[in-house]
């Protein structure tokens, strides 16, 4: 891919990240302030609904991979295991840094959002959706 492709990839990235980090967002949000859920568990819930919004986003938009179905399904599979660990590491690492930093949790959850996952996210997800 050249350097103008590459460009395009992490424009899209960030707008499509963008959506599912806004997504994410709003439920931690909601569900901590309005529904009354610990905020360890709400970021759960929003990291659900960014899996969900971010999948479709970075499959068919941003690295624009219409694969058949049998690629579809191994895709779906790694960037679940990819979520996975981001789901098992957020709600301690947030509630370490929440406590340990005394940062409100939304601050907390940027911070980790910009320095690591964005960053490793388009790495690990760039490999995940690479056409073969």
């Amino acid at each position: 891919m050249n350097k103008n492709g590459l460009w395009q990839q992490i424009k899209r990235f960030c707008i499509g990240g963008g959506v599912g980090f806004i997504a994410y967002y709003v439920a931690l949000y909601l569900c901590t302030e309005f529904i009354g859920v610990a905020y360890e568990t709400s970021s759960k819930y929003g990291a659900v609904v960014n899996f969900t919004v971010n999948f479709f986003i970075l499959k068919f938009w941003v690295f624009r991979n219409n694969e058949d179905r049998k690629a579809f399904w191994n895709q779906l599979l790694r960037y679940l295991a990819v979520a996975v660990a981001f789901f098992l590491v957020n709600p301690p690492l947030l509630h370490f840094l929440v406590d340990r930093w005394g940062l409100h949790y939304l601050v907390v959850s940027g911070i980790l959002s910009f320095a690591v996952y964005i960053p490793l996210s388009f790495v690990l997800t760039r490999w995940i959706f690479a056409k073969k």
